[in-house]
């Protein structure tokens, strides 16, 4: 009989680790910027390590006397067993400068009994009968509870202000030789004012038949032409219309590809058009139910081949989200999770976002950020928010982006010129930005 399996851990490191932050606030900051008390894989390593925290953070000494006495304040100290131990802690450390390589070791290990877990959840789901109805959404869902069972990314730490001034000013050099810092939208004098960085995430909001799914089709052809791959999420329009699109914008009006009133001119400029389209490095998925998790999964999928650029997400509000949370919280979670996305992938992820009604009854209909219907937290956990407005209804190729927001650059408005037969919008004589 094989003697049962034990969850990866290590007690010497877990040892090590709490006896050198009872000697050194240096390992103390170490612990706490690689571990958590639930990473311990003995529970009473998990409240010293939580007493010890909670006496650091407080600016109070820490030592085995010190950490005794917050552990009997927490009623914890008997069931832990003899005070002397923590002594014994201290003595037994092997190297206080081993710390961090302490710390990384109970981390990992918890990293792994969490992937554990996880794995054996997901086999129990497996057996639901109900997961036959959606097993797309499983698998999804299951990848989303594997990646988060992991330890987060982290980046290099702290960096000196020589380091980041010094990598400031490569940035402005790099710019002022005429390179680009992220993703052209294709719009010069909207790139004027709003860079597209990697891991930024990025609204384009409008009231209905404005323009959004246009303009981010157009700015995901840009960003593929310029030889980064797009992943497009088309939630309310199929793939093949979207095909259409691009194949309008080669020069036969949108009206007349949907009626197929084409002649043989027409036939050759779609042609020449498919030609221009071939290769074109862009990936479109048109499920309207997927969720965030699902989103995820699939832009990692992409990520994993290298060279992912761009996410479009059309649109933000129709992600499917968690039925028992209010519509307001369900779109706030929404906003935070592609921002997060687009942080840990290093892309751009483009979200067109449909505007409240409200701007419909305001005498210049000039839409807002307060417009972002049903959650404000889109704007809170976007870096830049692109608002279209057309003004003019009797002519209606004219048009404007505002930018309402820009965390790395000024805010003002953009003129351009919306071409109705071809779906896509084109610059326009510049003005004036409002800093």
């Amino acid at each position: 009989m094989s003697a049962p399996r034990v969850p990866l851990h290590d007690v010497d490191a877990e040892e090590s680790l709490l006896g050198a932050m009872l000697l050194s606030n240096d390992a103390v900051a170490a612990g706490i910027e690689t571990c958590s008390a639930g990473d311990f894989y003995k529970p009473a390593h998990g409240h010293i390590f939580s007493a010890i925290v909670s006496l650091f953070e407080a600016g109070e000494p820490v030592d085995a006397v010190a950490a005794a006495a917050e552990l009997r304040r927490r009623g914890l100290l008997v069931q832990l067993g003899d005070p002397l131990d923590l002594v014994a802690l201290q003595v037994n450390t092997a190297s206080l400068a081993h710390a961090g390589h302490y710390a990384r070791i109970v981390s990992g290990c918890a990293a792994v009994r969490r992937v554990q877990r996880a794995a054996m959840e997901i086999v129990e789901r497996g057996f639901d009968p109900q997961v036959t109805g959606d097993t797309e959404r499983f698998v999804a869902e299951a990848e989303q509870s594997i990646l988060n069972a992991a330890p987060p990314r982290r980046t290099a730490g702290p960096v000196t202000l020589d380091a980041a001034v010094d990598a400031g000013l490569d940035e402005v050099r790099a710019a002022a030789a005429g390179e680009r810092v992220g993703l052209s939208t294709g719009l010069p004098d909207l790139d004027s004012l709003v860079t597209l960085r990697p891991g930024s995430f990025v609204i384009v909001g409008a009231r209905t038949s404005v323009g959004k799914s246009s303009f981010a089709a157009q700015v995901g052809l840009q960003v593929a032409q310029d030889g980064k791959r797009v992943l497009i999420l088309s939630l309310e329009m199929r793939h093949v219309d979207l095909a259409k699109r691009y194949l309008a914008a080669g020069g036969v009006p949108m009206d007349r590809l949907e009626r197929g009133a084409i002649d043989n001119v027409d036939l050759g400029r779609l042609e020449r058009r498919r030609e221009e389209l071939r290769g074109v490095p862009i990936v479109i998925d048109d499920d309207p139910g997927r969720t965030l998790a699902e989103i995820a999964a699939l832009s990692r999928r992409e990520a994993a081949r290298g060279d992912l650029g761009l996410v479009v997400v059309d649109y933000a509000q129709l992600v499917e989200a968690d039925a028992r949370e209010t519509r307001q919280v369900a779109v706030a979670e929404i906003g935070r999770g592609l921002k997060k996305l687009a942080a840990r992938l290093g892309v751009v992820v483009l979200a067109p976002a449909q505007l409240s009604r409200q701007v419909e009854y305001r005498s210049t209909r000039r839409p807002s950020l307060v417009d972002l219907r049903e959650s404000g937290e889109l704007e809170q956990s976007a870096d830049a928010v692109l608002l279209l407005w057309r003004p003019d209804e009797e002519d209606s190729g004219r048009a404007e982006i505002i930018v309402a927001k820009n965390r790395h650059g000024p805010c003002g408005s953009v003129p351009v010129t919306w071409l109705p037969a071809r779906m896509v919008f084109a610059s326009a004589a510049p003005v004036g930005v409002d800093l």
